[in-house]
């Protein structure tokens, strides 16, 4: 962790800290449109957006090394959102699993587990399981842009920075901020 300290100085606080409200949109314009659209056989899924230097620093793990990852994915477009309802689907290799993506909303990994250390702040709801508390620990790190669940029963979906719940399934979609 001392490489991550190192890095973590030598970049802007408002990068680490103020990230970019248009990958905010993008997601949510991702998950709103996936929960809308998930069938029965949906599992779940987590989404992870890291900021470029930061991704040797998730702990993840791939149980299915052999399967690459889909190019050209990109948060916000039709393609993510098929790719997103395909790999959460039951009888995917990679269902149930957490999908990373880099600060300009591409898609650059798959892993069925991401591992967070836990944060204090961080009050567990009682209402949801372990993904949605992974990732909203995994919104703590000064590496993440943001991370939001799908859940498997209900397809509610939660975005999360800072610990956080910034959007959710009961906001709707809104239109993209302008600045």
């Amino acid at each position: 962790m001392v490489v991550a300290t190192t890095l973590h100085r030598t970049l802007p606080n408002q990068l680490l800290r103020h990230p970019d409200s248009r990958i905010v949109d993008l997601a949510h314009k991702t998950l709103h449109t996936v929960s809308q659209n998930a069938g029965r056989d949906f599992s779940g899924l987590g989404i992870v957006v890291y900021k470029g230097i930061s991704f040797n620093h998730i702990e993840r793990v791939d149980l299915r090394p052999s399967i690459s990852c889909p190019e050209d994915i990109l948060l916000g477009t039709d393609r993510s959102v098929s790719e997103l309802l395909r790999m959460g689907r039951s009888d995917s290799p990679v269902h149930d699993g957490f999908f990373l993506f880099d600060e300009n909303g591409r898609l650059t990994h798959t892993a069925q587990l991401c591992i967070f250390r836990p944060h204090a702040e961080v009050k567990v709801n009682e209402q949801h399981g372990t993904r949605f508390l992974q990732l909203q620990f995994g919104s703590m790190e000064d590496t993440i842009i943001l991370t939001g669940t799908i859940s498997r029963f209900d397809h509610q979906y939660h975005i999360f920075q800072h610990g956080k719940i910034i959007r959710s399934s009961d906001d709707g979609i809104h239109e993209p901020h302008m600045e």
